[in-house]
């Protein structure tokens, strides 16, 4: 073979040999020559004054970085390039070789990465560049211990027994080779035939990998974004070597190359920089070399977000021979709408327990990450919990995870259902990894462009089947991203950004569940944490979504806009909110009152699906007492304070945030009074009964909770009890009754009805049945002529004021708390609008009107206490609902409108 042929293969292989030029990397490289320390850019120092520092016990990483030499990439542009100073360094660098070389004179070595597939080909990439550049070649007296230390090398790269075999770590072996074999050394301790035998073995075995590495649709095997770039690059330098050595290779190879760059263009996220999947580093690509690793102008456009290049033709790429799917909801617009999903294990190497796994990007956030990797030190916890399914959006059963890698690789399903022909995604994942669970994912995407600011909903179906039939717990983790702020509801889960609301997740299922937010340090083991670069560690959040059962069902909506839970500052620095985590989370607003002894706790009533307020501020701000006002925001509107299919999680998390309050403020709880109108007055009487409270005071409670839901609220009755069938009513109706049955006989029930209110007849009859049947004599009932159940908010503030005024006391009016402002809030559910007003504290008329763009297509005049309306048979569109409110007929009215709704 010629000379050039060698020095072409050795000028191209020298490319891969990493090189750091900055000022770092300079004052790192000094550390050694003045101090005798090797500086990691991250892990620290190592004391390398003594040969014993070979025998150093390492984690993997900084074993790695020591033994594969690779604190010379430090080196090759700084001290030894330095004009006048290279010849001390470079005989420190040599001599450093050499005491490595003497305690390791051969397989195993002085620790476990001394020879280690992979490090001993950084190593020998290293040692080829340094020899070759010492200046005026190796000194006589080490030629000798250098060619033994290359021939060792050589011996070893090319051994079958070394060899890696097809994946990264065998393809760094075979470029190793390659320099090594060419360098000056390596061409002195080889004849020119076993010199040639050994660079075509090399090249045969790149041929191989290269051609067996990427699936069919271009993905790269190993399970990581930037394993796919760093492979590419490696294929597309090395093409030149392999056409000189295996001509007529480079036609395939080149097919394969450029079959690569769809998957690398559509991966990168709206922001440029990868995502943390598998072993992938996040960091933004145009900082990289992986900036020119395609030169396609989509790729190009993907890197430098749209200032470069052009616009890919497709917003959604699935892969499902690689298993990935990414979806994003435009290419022009930077904060686009991003999203991507995996499901394929097609290699051991780099692979962790994520497949199923689903990552969200929006607003210009990651807001649905993972913890990333952390190393590759499988004894450490950290590196254990990154590899695990813990630290993935995915679902763990009995609290186990699937191990990182199996011994073949498999187990994972993919399927496209038609997504590309749309420009949506409409995939499957299947995950059979364990011998007796099968966890089955569904995703689905829906662009929606005719809104105020288009958005995307992500529908995410989750069955984990068993075949035991026995019951298991499981549990499924979403990683919130850097930065977000959650607000945890009993099912649904709101991310902010600052103050900007950026994500909604609401999820439902046939069965009860519990949910939390789980942050790093709370309990034990390692937990929520991230990973922004190796090796460094930072604390999370994670949402976990829990239940029991033979099997697992949960239905998840993905909401980057039009968000349906109305967002009312609850949990907003600043504003007063908290949330007690039990169960279930259960969030409160606590006011206290300077020496006040009395705690009234005010449950809500029923407001729109995904609008969960307080009530009755104003009534009780008066009152000389401590106020508590607890939200009922489990479910899509509220479960009375009560129950999630049946199960009574809900109401045990919210007596003992009640008894968590009034045990800090030191309030026996004859000194407590639980306060509620219609719903909230229902939630009264259940947790009247349930502790010793001093006072009842409520406005038409339901007491026949089931028989009222089943016709207004069907949803809010499923959620509760898991049907809507005659049994599930019935079992809602026992409710109230069975509760008021540990009634105190010292606690007063104070009620106010009006007489043209259907809970006149329907509720209150029980009401008064039971108490009597309990003896329960100590109950007042006012009953309001010609009222209405729509017009029980003003009488009822009314009765707060005069029957807990007395018992609290009245503070000084001045200091009473503003009423909230108006709000009127719509919502579309099939060919209907309805609207409800909130907030507005006095007793008003209110008109309302549909618009349609600009045009007022419906109206409902002007109606006393109309707090709930709907129009019905609206026509397919968007719309707005405007709100007119009065005190008086000849008031000036107040004018809201609401967010805009869209009718399917």
């Amino acid at each position: 073979m010629e000379s050039a042929t060698y020095e072409a293969i050795r000028r191209i292989t020298d490319s891969f040999v990493p090189e750091i030029a900055n000022d770092a990397a300079r004052q790192r490289a000094r550390c050694f020559l003045n101090e005798r320390v090797i500086m990691h850019p991250t892990l620290g120092g190592i004391d390398a004054s003594q040969e014993t520092v070979w025998q150093t016990p390492l984690p993997r990483t900084h074993g790695r970085y020591l033994h594969g030499f690779l604190f010379f990439a430090d080196w090759h542009a700084t001290v030894l390039a330095t004009p006048g100073g290279t010849e001390t360094a470079h005989q420190d660098a040599l001599k450093l070789v050499l005491s490595w070389a003497t305690c390791n004179t051969g397989v195993p070595g002085s620790s476990d990465m001394a020879f280690h597939d992979e490090t001993t080909a950084q190593r020998s990439l290293q040692m080829a560049r340094l020899l070759d550049e010492f200046p005026g070649g190796v000194p006589e007296e080490y030629v000798s211990a250098v060619q033994a230390l290359v021939t060792l090398h050589v011996d070893l790269l090319s051994a079958a027994s070394f060899y890696a075999g097809n994946n990264n770590h065998g393809m760094f072996q075979d470029i190793a080779l390659l320099r090594l074999v060419t360098s000056d050394v390596g061409m002195a301790v080889t004849d020119p035939p076993r010199r040639d035998d050994l660079l075509h073995l090399a090249a045969d075995r790149l041929h191989r990998y290269f051609t067996s590495s990427f699936t069919r649709d271009g993905v790269h095997v190993e399970n990581s974004p930037g394993y796919h770039l760093m492979v590419s690059r490696y294929l597309r330098d090395l093409i030149p070597v392999l056409d000189l050595l295996e001509p007529g290779t480079s036609a395939s190879l080149h097919r394969i190359y450029e079959g690569a760059e769809r998957f690398a263009t559509h991966v990168i996220m709206p922001n440029g920089f990868l995502p943390p999947l598998g072993d992938t580093k996040v960091a933004r690509v145009r900082d990289m070399s992986h900036r020119s690793t395609f030169s396609s102008p989509a790729y190009d456009y993907a890197v430098h977000q749209g200032t470069r290049g052009a616009a890919p033709s497709e917003t959604t790429a699935v892969f499902p021979d690689g298993g990935y799917a990414v979806h994003r909801s435009s290419w022009e617009v930077q904060d686009a709408d991003w999203l991507v999903f995996k499901s394929g294990y097609r290699s051991n190497y780099h692979h962790h327990a994520d497949d199923l796994s689903l990552l969200v990007y929006t607003h210009g956030h990651l807001v649905l990450g993972e913890a990333g990797p952390f190393g590759y030190d499988y004894s450490d916890p950290l590196t254990k919990y990154a590899f695990s399914q813990f630290a993935h959006n995915v679902i763990t059963v009995d609290g186990v995870s699937q191990p990182r890698a199996d011994r073949e690789p498999g187990g994972i399903e993919f399927t496209d259902h038609g997504s590309e022909p749309t420009g949506e995604l409409l995939v499957q994942g299947v995950n059979r990894r364990s011998d007796h669970f099968c966890h089955i994912r569904d995703v689905s995407t829906a662009q929606v462009e005719d809104a105020q600011t288009p958005w995307t909903a992500v529908h995410v179906d989750d069955q984990v089947t068993t075949d035991d039939g026995h019951e298991h717990d499981y549990v499924l983790r979403w990683h919130l991203g850097a930065g977000t702020r959650p607000v945890l509801r009993g099912n649904g889960l709101e991310l902010f950004v600052g103050s900007r609301k950026v994500l909604e997740m609401t999820w439902s299922g046939p069965r009860p569940s519990t949910t939390r937010i789980r942050r790093a340090g709370e309990g034990p083991g390692v937990h929520s944490h991230r990973f922004p670069t190796f090796g460094k560690s930072e604390p999370g959040a994670v949402l976990e979504i829990a239940a029991r059962g033979t099997s697992f069902r949960l239905t998840t909506l993905i909401r980057t806009g039009d968000f349906t839970l109305r967002d009312w500052g609850v949990g907003a620095p600043g504003s007063g909110w908290r949330q007690f985590q039990a169960e279930m989370p259960v969030n409160y607003l606590l006011e206290t009152r300077p020496g006040a002894r009395k705690l009234v706790v005010v449950f809500s009533a029923m407001a729109r699906v995904g609008s969960f307020t307080y009530n009755y501020r104003d009534a009780v701000s008066v009152l000389d007492a401590h106020t508590l006002f607890v939200m009922d925001d489990c479910g899509d509107q509220g479960a009375y304070f009560f129950s999630d299919h049946r199960d009574e999680s809900i109401r045990r998390s919210v007596l003992s945030a009640v008894t968590d309050v009034k045990d800090r403020l030191g309030v026996d709880w004859s000194d407590v009074a639980f306060v509620g109108s219609s719903k909230g007055g229902t939630a009264a009487l259940i947790f009247g009964g349930t502790v010793p409270v001093g006072r009842i005071v409520v406005g038409a409670p339901q007491t026949r909770v089931g028989s009222f839901l089943k016709k207004p609220h069907p949803n809010v009755l499923e959620y509760m009890t898991g049907g809507t069938d005659e049994a599930d009513i019935a079992w809602a109706d026992e409710i109230v009754p069975r509760q008021l049955r540990g009634l105190s006989p010292s606690t007063s029930v104070e009620v106010i009805i009006g007489t043209r209110d259907h809970h006149y007849r329907d509720h209150l009859p029980l009401l008064r049945r039971e108490l009597s049947a309990m003896g329960h004599s100590n109950l007042l009932v006012r009953e309001v002529p010609g009222l209405t159940h729509a017009e029980i908010g003003p009488p009822f503030r009314q009765f707060i004021r005069e029957r807990l005024g007395p018992w609290t006391g009245e503070r000084n009016p001045e200091a009473q708390t503003a009423p909230a402002a108006p709000v009127v809030d719509a919502m579309a559910r099939g060919a209907c609008v309805s609207a409800t007003v909130t907030g507005a504290d006095l007793p008003v008329s209110a008109a309302y009107y549909l618009y349609r763009g600009k045009e007022a297509i419906r109206k409902i005049a002007y109606t006393k206490y109309a707090y709930d309306i709907q129009f019905d048979d609206v026509p397919p569109g968007v719309y707005r609902v405007r709100c007119f409110l009065r005190t008086q007929v000849t008031d000036t009215p107040t004018a809201v409108s609401s967010p805009s709704v869209r009718v399917i």
